[in-house]
């Protein structure tokens, strides 16, 4: 189980609630709020035979107050989802899930978000 504070990107989130199988986090000052939420699922696939595929989440959600009067507030939200079958042993769909978190480079990201593909 996570704990009652996570520490991301510098960023030192407080856990605000704990429901089944869901987390949320918060972070916030008088320039930024942040908030992180981990969850947790499962879905029947039916073109698969039925088989359980167990879907576990993360969402990264923020806001910048505008400091200049009429400019909006700046929000962001990033997430990933990985989803894996039930009877697949999370050690060895660990590589395959760090693939993704290893795409996650800045000059990737920074590719992405000039519409590279």
């Amino acid at each position: 189980m996570f704990g009652d504070t996570l520490l991301v990107g510098g960023i030192t989130y407080k856990k605000i609630n704990q429901d089944g199988y869901s987390s949320e986090y918060r972070y916030g000052d008088n320039l930024v709020e942040t908030g992180l939420k981990i969850r947790h699922n499962s879905r029947v696939d039916k073109t698969r035979g039925n088989i359980r595929v167990d879907r576990h989440n993360i969402e990264i959600t923020g806001r910048v107050f505008a400091t200049v009067a009429g400019k909006p507030d700046v929000i962001r939200k990033a997430y990933a989802v990985f989803e894996i079958d039930y009877n697949d042993a999370p050690v060895a769909a660990l590589g395959f899930l760090n693939d993704v978190v290893e795409f996650c480079t800045d000059a990737n990201v920074t590719k992405l978000l000039a519409w590279e593909s």
